[in-house]
């Protein structure tokens, strides 16, 4: 049987991989050299890929089958608010903003969504108030800078893009290595 908490476990701990291969393709590809291979930066995309997915199904498995308590009806409440929250960034940044819509912006809703309700769920178990307070907390703050980044993107020059591409990859990938620190603990 599997221990409460560890479906968002490995969840978490494939977001972390999944941040740092996409750091590296991140890195490679903006900085790419003459002689850098192809190859080599597709393999990054493809590992990339194959963990983010791999985390959300490990995330949404565990927000929606947890190993104990129940998810119903915080996690449904929070997953329905997610998409509704999608749509509206979606139009808000798209029609009023005109900033042109990149998978980005879907990741920034998935990730704020899934994380709150990851945090519901270790709540019932594992994690005391405190620490989903801070969770929350750090969610929300990581994720409006993940948007700031995605607003200004466009607006930079070539290195500050380089920089505004990589900030919520780190961020997202050090929320996930200490909510699997805690999880562990």
């Amino acid at each position: 049987m599997i221990e409460p908490g560890h479906k968002l476990l490995y969840g978490h701990l494939l977001l972390f991989v999944c941040s740092v291969t996409y750091m590296a393709w991140w890195i490679m590809s903006f900085r790419q050299q003459p002689n850098t291979r192809n190859w080599e930066t597709g393999l990054l995309l493809v590992g990339t890929m194959l963990t983010g997915l791999l985390a959300i199904a490990f995330l949404f498995w565990g927000v929606l089958f947890p190993e104990t308590g129940t998810a119903w009806p915080l996690v449904y409440i929070i997953l329905a608010a997610g998409a509704v929250l999608y749509i509206v960034l979606l139009v808000v940044t798209s029609r009023r903003y005109g900033r042109p819509v990149t998978s980005e912006l879907l990741f920034i809703a998935l990730w704020f969504t899934l994380e709150l309700a990851a945090l519901a769920i270790l709540r019932q178990n594992l994690f005391s108030g405190t620490q989903t307070l801070i969770g929350v907390v750090a969610v929300f703050i990581v994720s409006v800078l993940n948007m700031a980044c995605y607003m200004s993107y466009y607006n930079q020059t070539e290195n500050l893009k380089f920089i505004m591409g990589i900030i919520p990859l780190w961020l997202t990938g050090i929320v996930a290595l200490a909510i699997s620190i805690i999880i562990l603990s």
